[in-house]
């Protein structure tokens, strides 16, 4: 055997794929469920639900309907495509409302340019 020669790096990539395919095929854990409200019980695991605060919905001043896509714009502000009620909504990091688009009609996807410029897709 000639050990000074390298190996062929198609063969490398073989044996490293392989080693890969082998030595993750572990255990695959279940999605983390929503914790039950009530009973003053308190659920402590590795990995938890959190739910945003504030609420999104109509008590909270959110009255979204059929929103279709968010944008985490690099601002940083968000932005929430809400088709049903045709506008798009402004929200800073901690979710509350800053601002809404004028009527657009059923808007269902953001996205933004390097220049901060919003572009709707409807």
């Amino acid at each position: 055997m000639n050990f000074g020669k390298a190996l062929n790096p198609t063969a490398g990539l073989l044996i490293l794929t392989a080693f890969l395919l082998l030595a993750c095929g572990g255990e695959k854990f279940p999605l983390p469920q929503q914790p039950e409200e009530g009973g003053g019980s308190t659920i402590v695991s590795d990995t938890t639900y959190i739910q945003l605060r504030p609420v999104w919905d109509a008590a909270a001043g959110y009255s979204l309907n059929q929103p279709q896509d968010i944008l985490i714009g690099r601002e940083p502000l968000i932005y929430v495509a809400d088709t049903g009620n045709d506008r798009i909504l402004m929200l800073d990091l901690a979710g509350n409302i800053l601002d809404q688009s004028q009527t657009i009609d059923n808007p269902v996807a953001l996205t933004q340019d390097s220049k901060l410029n919003r572009k709707t897709r409807n």
